[in-house]
């Protein structure tokens, strides 16, 4: 599973830490919001020991609210929502970027997703016995599909037969 901003709502902002170009916000337990976007200025210190309360996402930027228990949206953070990303080592290895697609990521010169090779995938196809059962008609669904059709002959006879 791959971390989204939702998972952290409630979390307490522990530290700001300057990331590359941007900034990022240490939550409690260690994942980290990521600005990898040099026009978003680093949020001032003020919101350390504040917690996440919600985020709004959209395509043009993704802001972030957060707060004390009486005034949970007392502070904004905006975010170029192509050019965030979430690191949780509990969840998934490397910074992950949910509202970004692999060719903005290029574009902007950002690390892109690799897809999985095809024996690290989770899903198998079918088994050869559930295959060989697909091929077989059902006995039961081949006699009611026969009487079906007869009763739609028989239907079509009688109109036949009142005109």
């Amino acid at each position: 599973m791959e971390p989204n901003l939702t998972f952290y709502y409630g979390r307490e902002i522990e530290a700001i830490e300057p990331e590359g170009d941007g900034w990022a916000l240490v939550l409690e337990g260690g994942p980290r919001i990521v600005n990898l976007d040099p026009e978003y200025p680093m949020p001032d210190e003020v919101i350390v020991g504040m917690k996440l309360s919600v985020a709004t996402l959209g395509r043009d930027w993704t802001t972030l609210y957060v707060g004390t228990d009486d005034n949970p949206k007392g502070t904004q953070i905006n975010l170029n929502p192509t050019q965030y990303g979430i690191d949780d080592p509990s969840m998934h290895h490397g910074l992950v970027m949910p509202q970004s697609s692999n060719i903005e990521r290029a574009e902007a010169g950002l690390p892109v997703d690799e897809p999985s090779a095809p024996g690290e995938r989770a899903v198998d196809g079918p088994d050869e016995a559930a295959a060989a059962d697909r091929e077989q008609p059902d006995p039961q669904l081949a006699e009611a599909d026969a009487l079906a059709q007869e009763a739609a002959g028989d239907a079509a006879d009688a109109e036949t037969v009142e005109d």
